[in-house]
C-alpha cells in the first residue's frame, strides 16, 4: 500500500480504516523490524510488543491529524515513531541497555505476562458485553483513540457532544460494575 492509499484508508472513518489498521497490526514484517530494533537497544520481547501497540496507536492519530507529510514510506514513519516511544521509555524509567539477570527468563516471564494480560481482556470484554453493546461500542472506540466526532459519526449519534456525554455515561457504567464485583476488581486491580 502507498501512502496516499494508507492516508486516504486511515482518514475515513468505518470498515476501510479498521482494515488497514488490522492489516499494519498483523504485519510480521514490520513487526519484526520494530522488535529487532527494541531488543538491539536493550529491550525485551514484551517491551516490543508493547511499544508495537503504542506505535499503532501514535501512528494512527498521526495521520488523523494530518502531521505525516509522505517525506518517506509509511513504514519508515512508523519505525520512526516506535524509535522515539522507547527512546521516551527508556528515559522516563531510567533503563540501561545493560544485560540483567531477568532478560534470561524473559521467555518465561512473557508467557506469564501474557496469559494475565489475555485473562484481563476476556474479563473486560464480558464486562462490556453486560454493560450493553452501546457502551460496548462507544468504549471500544474510546480506547482506539477516535475523537468524539467520529464517535458520534460512527455510531450515528447528532453530536460530538452527545458522544462524549455518552461515554462520560459507560465509562461510569464500567466502573460501577467492576466496584460492585469484587473478583473483577481484584484481577484487573482497579
Amino acid at each position: 500500500m502507498d501512502n496516499n492509499e494508507l492516508i486516504s484508508a486511515i482518514q475515513q472513518t468505518g470498515v476501510l480504516r479498521d482494515n488497514v489498521l488490522k492489516q499494519i497490526y498483523e504485519d510480521t514484517k514490520l513487526r519484526g523490524r520494530v522488535t529487532f530494533m527494541i531488543q538491539s537497544n536493550g529491550g525485551s520481547i514484551q517491551d516490543a510488543e508493547d511499544v508495537f501497540q503504542d506505535t499503532l496507536i501514535l501512528f494512527d492519530r498521526q495521520i488523523r491529524e494530518g502531521n505525516f507529510k509522505g517525506d518517506s514510506t509509511w513504514m519508515t514513519y512508523f519505525i520512526g515513531i516506535a524509535k522515539w516511544r522507547w527512546v521516551s521509555i527508556k528515559r522516563k524509567f531510567g533503563r540501561d541497555t545493560a544485560l540483567k539477570a531477568e532478560h534470561f527468563n524473559e521467555s518465561i516471564e512473557s508467557v506469564e505476562v501474557r496469559v494475565i494480560e489475555n485473562e484481563k481482556r476476556l474479563i473486560i470484554d464480558s464486562i462490556l458485553s453486560k454493560i450493553g453493546e452501546r457502551c460496548k461500542n462507544i468504549l471500544k472506540l474510546y480506547k482506539l483513540s477516535y475523537s468524539m466526532e467520529e464517535i458520534a459519526q460512527k455510531l450515528g449519534l447528532s453530536s460530538p457532544e452527545l458522544a462524549k456525554k455518552n461515554a462520560y455515561e459507560c465509562r461510569k457504567k464500567f466502573k460501577e460494575f467492576v466496584n460492585e464485583n469484587p473478583e473483577y476488581k481484584n484481577i484487573l486491580n482497579v
